[in-house]
């Protein structure tokens, strides 16, 4: 049903499972089993990605992969325990395995740990294992991307990167961007003690005929509004973000040196931000250059 409803979207994600979770999809008078692949797959022009949390089997991958028609079911696999290698930092992640001094590294570690756990019960060759890892690296190469690319790639954030220039000095990978979060700045504020602020790069809004702010964190679960910055992580990747919209300037503050030169809706917006997180905005970068600098 889900390949239904959302296969005609250009994006489609495996959830967090294991490789014995089945899902059989009909599709085109085709019977299709589905093990470890997205079943979004089975849509045309579909972007199927793998989520964080998937149990990733290598070799179950490929095999999927060269034959999507492939009759399917449990076919008695264990279910792997992955969870507690996760939640130790001690399992090994999908982009590791490009790394192949860490791999390795990590691999032998993994198998030293469960050999004391459960001696000559364990039966496992890890060299050979990272014998085949050497030919599987090259393998997924080819299908390896930044899934957050793919999911999140606003019109608003590409024009921030392109208008101010966000591009990584050292990597030349386009840094990722979005509207300022008041939220953890004045959280910040308050573990720092900051005497001022200096706010960078005023005039990549210049084009934006409304500009907004992040106000305001939300539970998901309760839809109550968080009274301070979560200190669980988990919780803070599931908030819903709470903007406040405020009316751009449309004009160009490039260059500019002066705060009164600045226009109203742009000095509201600076005094917007004093104002919330109670700390002054001693500097104002207008431009590229180190003089295109408002000092107050």
């Amino acid at each position: 049903m889900s390949t239904i409803i959302l296969g005609s979207q250009p994006k489609y994600v495996r959830a967090p499972a294991a490789a014995t979770t089945p899902a059989s999809i009909q599709a085109n008078g085709v019977s299709y089993d589905f093990h470890l692949l997205p079943s979004g797959l089975v849509a045309p022009g579909c972007i199927n990605l793998f989520g964080s949390g998937v149990v990733f089997r290598v070799p179950s991958f490929f095999k999927e992969l060269a034959d999507v028609e492939a009759k399917g079911g449990h076919q008695g696999r264990p279910l792997p325990d992955p969870g507690h290698t996760k939640a130790s930092r001690s399992g090994i992640r999908p982009a590791e395995m490009f790394d192949k001094e860490l791999f390795e590294r990590k691999l032998r570690q993994l198998e030293a740990g469960y050999k004391k756990r459960y001696g000559d019960l364990l039966t496992y060759g890890v060299e050979e294992e990272i014998k085949r890892f050497d030919e599987y690296r090259v393998k997924l190469q080819d299908h390896a991307v930044d899934a957050v690319e793919f999911m999140d790639h606003g019109e608003v954030g590409s024009s921030l990167q392109n208008l101010g220039g966000e591009v990584g000095v050292s990597t030349g990978r386009t840094r990722r961007c979005g509207w300022l979060d008041l939220v953890v700045l004045k959280y910040s504020c308050a573990v720092n003690d900051y005497d001022s602020l200096n706010l960078s790069k005023l005039d990549v809004l210049d084009t934006f005929d409304k500009i907004k702010i992040a106000v305001a964190y939300k539970d998901p679960q309760t839809g109550q509004k968080m009274q301070s910055f979560p200190a669980d992580p988990t919780l803070l990747d599931r908030v819903e973000v709470v903007y406040d919209e405020v009316p751009g300037w449309k004009t160009s503050t490039s260059k500019t040196r002066q705060w009164s030169e600045l226009p109203k809706e742009a000095r509201d917006y600076v005094e917007y931000i004093e104002k919330f997180v109670g700390c002054k905005v001693k500097w104002i970068g207008t431009g590229p250059d180190r003089d295109d600098m408002i000092v107050r």
